[in-house]
């Protein structure tokens, strides 16, 4: 069901659905003017209007990120021209429709990718893209945990990338170290910081003081890093 709420003179419709095994009332924003919300089954309307007033500041918060993310080109479009990150650098998108061995490859400050005609779909475009940023990831990051595993004196057993939108690694207790390919896109002192991070979990599993000095013992710079994928992570996120 569709249902409008007005928060500090702003008016939004929030899609309302229910769900029978869920417990709690989650939000999300799915725009600046609409909200997406899953409620356990048979959770009065009054109280997911009162809910989602508890929570006007974080949705307020959410939509000047969000408009102030809209401002910024970067990794906006996937067309002709547009602006993407690489290793936190920006690259200029350009497509090619000359025969190359490589689908997708640099070439200066371009991004080049090959396409057979002017007839594909954007589908492909990003398909074929996100393979590219996918193996660039793979290669890089199992080098920098290669280098840093040895720093670390840590011997993880397998390394997985996965496709995630919020979530920027994780370490498993059966030795499994998982990292979001998009990190591909960040500065390779942010991609750094990330590999340090997990693998400082196989000797400090958890987040204690302890777990945060060692951290910044292998990454000195490690809160510069942190407030940048904090910062820019929706950047990274947004398109593929």
């Amino acid at each position: 069901m569709d249902k409008t709420i007005t928060l500090e003179d702003r008016t939004f419709l929030c899609h309302i659905t229910y769900q029978k095994k869920r417990k709690t009332v989650q939000l999300k924003l799915t725009n600046s003017n609409s909200l997406d919300i899953v409620a356990p089954l048979g959770c009065q309307l009054a109280t997911i209007e009162k809910i989602v007033v508890q929570k006007s500041k974080w949705i307020l918060s959410r939509i000047a990120q969000l408009t102030a993310l809209s401002a910024i080109p970067v990794n906006q479009h996937i067309q002709n021209g547009a602006a993407l990150l690489y290793q936190g650098e920006i690259f200029q998108l350009r497509f090619s429709y000359n025969n190359t061995i490589l689908p997708v490859y640099i070439s200066g400050q371009e991004i080049v990718i090959a396409l057979p005609d002017q007839s594909v779909s954007p589908e492909y475009i990003a398909t074929q893209l996100r393979k590219w940023y996918g193996h660039a990831a793979a290669r890089q990051l199992a080098h920098r945990t290669s280098c840093w595993s040895a720093k670390l004196k840590v011997c993880p057993k397998r390394i997985s990338i996965k496709d995630q939108k919020t979530r920027w690694g994780s370490c498993s207790s059966s030795g499994t170290v998982s990292y979001n390919w998009r990190i591909i896109m960040a500065p390779p002192s942010v991609m750094d910081y990330l590999v340090i991070h997990e693998l400082c979990h196989f000797l400090e599993p958890n987040h204690s003081h302890k777990f945060w000095s060692l951290v910044e013992k292998f990454s000195p710079t490690y809160r510069q890093e942190r407030n940048w994928l904090k910062k820019n992570g929706p950047l990274l996120s947004r398109i593929l």
